[in-house]
């Protein structure tokens, strides 16, 4: 038997896209005219928010972070008065990294903030027990390739997580404390690390991150003051419950949760809200009946923690779904197992429309007002708890 038909479908198929992922990136360069792009935004489009925030930190401006009005005019005065609104959504442990970033040039600085973040995944890849052919796939898969050209922490947030449960799972707690602290710069992402140790008895794991965390916030506390954490929790949150509530645009296509369902099928906040409600029960029944015990592997850890975080939370980006391609890439030799489905060639099949998913979600949200992700998600738990004997 040669190598190439030792290769899973799976593995040739998110290799092969690699390609079409290189076309796009350089369509997309190529279109880019004195560092704005075809769409109107500075090239890294979200790290313009790290970069600028950083510049205003460094200059002892953190309150304008925190006044949405005065924020979108310093934006407009470094690159416009017609650039598209943008605001503020970063808690304070990622100030000091934005002040430093903001130190260089911009575009320099958006290349070690990718360059950064490809090399935490690549590192998180291989500590998943990937080979290195995986850390191509996955840093442009559909999700990788939405984050590097949104400018996003996609990157660094899956790697934290990667490297969490890991340690987590071997019980090493001052590394999985600290990798949970640190991932805290996407705070609600977190929703289940402490559902998740608490089941798995890492009792120790959950002492550390606390002081570890502790520890995080005193340092900023003492750096940059009360107030931005004050803020954080009033002006923040309630602004970006305010985008998630009231925005149109890419919000009603980008943000693949229950609640941006209700939205675009023209429900009521409220409504929308309680279809999420409906959803995030459904999805604790599941994640309940998926629950492997204490002595799952971490493959397992990572799987139910990743479905579940992206069913329960109402606000989530398609970027963020890099974890998931981490996941699937785990399986890609048994999604036939994953899936719990008799046939091989069926599990392939699911695991490539799964692999191609995040421009699909935009495509049918923004046609038929269906955002396909919460059934996905709810329809992978129930497989995930299925009785794998029979297979």
């Amino acid at each position: 038997m040669n190598k190439l038909s030792s290769v899973p479908v799976t593995q040739l198929f998110a290799t092969i896209l690699i390609v079409l992922s290189v076309i796009v990136l350089g369509r997309y360069y190529y279109s880019v005219v004195d560092g704005i792009d075809f769409t109107g935004h500075l090239v890294g489009r979200d790290f313009a928010n790290i970069y600028l925030g950083g510049k205003l930190i460094g200059q002892g401006q953190i309150a304008v972070l925190f006044r949405p009005e005065e924020y979108w005019l310093a934006m407009r005065d470094w690159l416009g008065q017609d650039y598209p609104v943008h605001n503020w959504s970063y808690p304070p442990t990622i100030f000091w990294v934005a002040e430093q970033l903001s130190r260089l040039p911009y575009f320099a600085a958006y290349g070690v903030w990718t360059l950064g973040g490809i090399a935490l995944l690549s590192a998180a890849i291989r500590k998943a027990g990937l080979g290195w052919i995986w850390v191509p796939c996955i840093v442009l898969s559909p999700a990788g390739l939405w984050n590097i050209l949104a400018g996003q922490s996609a990157f660094y947030v899956s790697a934290l997580i990667v490297f969490a449960v890991s340690a987590s799972q071997s019980n090493s707690k001052l590394s999985a404390g600290f990798f949970w602290t640190m991932a805290t710069i996407k705070p609600h992402l977190g929703l289940l690390a402490i559902p998740l140790l608490i089941g798995k008895k890492r009792y120790g794991v959950i002492a550390v991150g606390a002081i570890l965390f502790l520890l995080l916030a005193g340092v900023v506390l003492v750096r940059y003051g009360t107030e931005p954490w004050l803020s954080f929790f009033d002006v923040t949150v309630r602004q970006q419950r305010f985008v998630l509530e009231q925005w149109h645009g890419q919000v009603e296509t980008a943000v693949p949760t229950a609640f941006i369902q209700g939205r675009l099928l023209g429900f009521p906040i409220w409504a929308a809200y309680m279809l999420h409600g409906l959803v995030f029960v459904a999805g604790a029944v599941l994640l309940v009946r998926a629950w492997n015990g204490p002595g799952s592997d971490f493959r397992y850890w990572l799987t139910w923690f990743t479905l579940g975080t992206f069913l329960l939370l109402p606000y989530s980006f398609i970027y963020d779904l890099v974890l998931l391609h981490v996941v699937l890439a785990l399986w890609s030799r048994d999604a036939r197992e994953l899936f719990c489905l008799e046939h091989e060639r069926t599990g392939g099949w699911v695991w490539i429309m799964l692999w191609v998913l995040p421009p699909l979600l935009t495509v049918l949200a923004s046609l038929a007002k269906i955002q396909a992700m919460p059934f996905v998600l709810l329809w992978m738990l129930w497989r995930l708890g299925c009785d794998r004997a029979r297979i």
